[in-house]
């Protein structure tokens, strides 16, 4: 899987015939290849105005030359162009890690809210996330000492995630929703070798009703639900808030401990087997395998 941004074509999006195409010389393969938009259409219904949208391309390679590709060619039929790639390392393997559990945020852009990223990461730690990864684009100075402090302890994955390339004529970046960010999400899925993930803003929490002293409660739950409905691919989390009373904001985190929740309409979050998912946005499984999900409230 590839994920990447182009403006809204036929060709990529509807296209009965292959636009790029894979070529390994080393195996005298030529591999055609899936496009398609992350959202299903073009322009994304949610944000009309933008007319770069994410995109994705799939290329079925066979099990036996995974291990051997090191340089390929892809060639797009559609502008007529070619590039050579050079694999420097292959991602979401069968290589063995500890990687039980992920948390992928997607791009963070122009963010400050030290407080608020410190709750996040702390609740997801103790709730027995193994790895949590921060895409980011722009951030305030304590932000980003704080990120680094987290990367330092083997807390966190950080990964920088810049503006498109541009020239005097196109800009791409003034007219992609939100950088972007679900190209970002989707490679945070392929890019590591996790048993689970979830994709989840800084202000976003899956919340397991029940004894709060149980460690790693989330995690718990999710792996029960997993490990005893073999034929779940995801588990789908209904949309609740919750409000926090700041007059009792005293210096400590006691604040926390009185927490009101309340079930309110939006989208759902979710947690998946990594690898029985092709292709997510920030609240749907957009290319799902023949698996089952399963909806909680």
């Amino acid at each position: 899987m590839g994920y990447g941004f182009s403006t809204c074509h036929e060709e990529y999006t509807k296209s009965k015939e292959p636009v790029l195409i894979l070529n390994d010389d080393k195996h005298s393969l030529s591999i055609p290849g899936k496009t398609g938009t992350i959202h299903n259409e073009c322009p994304w219904n949610f944000a009309k105005g933008c007319s770069w949208n994410a995109i994705y391309v799939a290329f079925e390679i066979p099990e036996y030359i995974v291990n051997g590709i090191d340089n390929v060619t892809l060639i797009n039929t559609f502008t007529n162009k070619k590039v050579h790639v050079k694999v420097k390392k292959q991602v979401n393997g069968d290589k063995e890690n500890n990687n039980d559990f992920t948390i992928c945020v997607p791009p963070m852009y122009w963010y400050e809210n030290i407080l608020q990223l410190f709750i996040f990461h702390e609740y997801w730690l103790s709730n027995g996330a193994t790895n949590i990864v921060y895409y980011y684009h722009s951030t305030s100075s304590d932000v980003m000492k704080l990120l680094k402090y987290y990367k330092n302890l083997k807390l966190a994955t950080l990964i920088p995630y810049k503006s498109l390339p541009k020239s005097d004529q196109v800009d791409p970046n003034k007219s992609v929703y939100r950088y972007g960010h679900t190209s970002g999400i989707n490679d945070c899925l392929q890019r590591f070798n996790s048993k689970y993930v979830s994709i989840l803003d800084v202000d976003e929490f899956i919340y397991v009703f029940g004894n709060n002293d149980i460690p790693n409660k989330v995690y718990n739950f999710i792996n029960n639900v997993f490990s005893s409905h073999n034929q779940y691919s995801a588990i789908s989390f209904a949309h609740h808030g919750y409000d926090i009373n700041n007059e009792v904001f005293d210096g400590t985190f006691d604040f926390l401990k009185n927490i009101s929740i309340y079930s309110r309409g939006g989208p759902p979050k979710f947690v998946v087997r990594q690898k029985r998912i092709l292709v997510v946005t920030s609240h749907i499984i957009a290319k799902p395998s023949s698996f089952v999900k399963k909806t909680v409230s």
